[in-house]
């Protein structure tokens, strides 16, 4: 038997990460009947970055990332990789309780975000 560790924001790499942010957003937005070019649309994107985006091919920044969550109607911590501690416990994105220059910063790197907190 091959023991698999299961990838927590702490042991992951940054590829690793947002293979998993892409999967979570991929299997929201299909349990929610939607389509990628509804969400392509919504965000001003072509299909093809969705797609890319789902496959944790391209890195979408923080502010992309929080209107993706908008528009599945979840909250961001649905889409980002569990950790036992969720890193957003006690703290308002939508009410941006998070340093407001952190969070509008449209080219955040999500990742190095969530580590810096």
């Amino acid at each position: 038997r091959k023991f698999v560790q299961k990838l927590t924001l702490r042991n992951m790499n940054e590829n690793q990460f947002y293979e998993v942010l892409g999967s979570n957003i991929s299997s929201i937005r299909i349990k929610k009947g939607l389509k990628q070019e509804e969400l392509a649309n919504h965000l001003g994107l072509s299909r093809p970055s969705i797609v890319n985006i789902e496959k944790g091919n391209q890195r979408p920044t923080l502010f992309t990332v929080l209107q993706i969550a908008r528009f599945l109607n979840v909250e961001v911590t649905h889409l980002i990789p569990e950790e036992k501690r969720n890193p957003f416990e006690g703290v308002s994105i939508f009410g941006l309780g998070i340093d407001k220059a952190k969070i509008l910063n449209e080219n955040s790197n999500v990742y190095t975000f969530l580590q810096s907190i």
